[in-house]
């Protein structure tokens, strides 16, 4: 009960940090890059930003991409373990160099819109895998803008692996917030803020404990 509660501090305590924290390394440490490659940070916003982070959620939420997405592998990592991994590169009297955090669920665009359909099942979520030929097609010949070929075609098929034992060994980041907890914690943040229209129709709380401990 008492880590369980000290992990929930550490995620209050996290999203209030991660505005200071990341001009706070990069002032004292000029050597230290934490570097989050082919992934994106989910988690709760702190509010309605223009960024790709909140983009995906928002278009897999309003079914902008319905019925399908491209067989594209993601890495993913919390907000609150990007602000947990500036804080300690900050501090850490060994931190140096460049930095791997991501979480190691890897997964495909499709088994992340899976997350959360059992919270909300009543969104028009994908639930196909988009042929690369049909995007080949709509971009080259039918010289769509919706997408860049290129970008899907490099990610396409494969899952991204990383190997973030530095971040573990320097920064004390060794466990990370599960995907499926922090896909759904910002998908309840975005409903909140009225990002998003509406709430969730399925039943539980979300998709479990995780995270670094203190």
């Amino acid at each position: 009960m008492r880590e369980r509660e000290e992990k929930r501090k550490r995620r209050e305590r996290g999203t209030r940090l991660s505005r200071c924290c990341s001009p706070l390394s990069s002032l004292a440490l000029f050597s230290i890059l934490l570097f989050l490659p082919q992934q994106i940070v989910q988690g709760p916003p702190v509010g309605n930003i223009k960024t790709e982070t909140i983009g995906l959620q928002r278009r897999l939420l309003n079914g902008a991409n319905y019925p399908w997405v491209p067989k594209v592998g993601m890495a993913f990592v919390d907000v609150d373990d990007v602000a947990f991994a500036h804080c300690s590169a900050a501090f850490a009297p060994g931190a140096r160099g460049r930095y791997l955090i991501a979480a190691p669920e890897s997964m495909f665009m499709l088994d992340y819109s899976n997350l959360l359909k059992p919270e909300y099942a009543d969104r028009k979520l994908p639930f196909l895998t988009l042929p690369l030929w049909l995007i080949w097609f709509a971009v080259k010949v039918l010289g769509s803008k919706a997408t860049d070929y290129d970008l899907v075609a490099a990610s396409a098929f494969r899952l991204p692996r990383f190997d973030t034992s530095k971040a573990a060994k320097d920064l004390g980041l060794t466990e990370y917030f599960p995907v499926k907890k922090t896909a759904i914690d910002m998908a309840d943040a975005l409903c909140r803020m009225g990002i998003v229209k509406g709430g969730r129709t399925g039943g539980g709380g979300g998709g479990g404990g995780g995270g670094q401990q203190d």
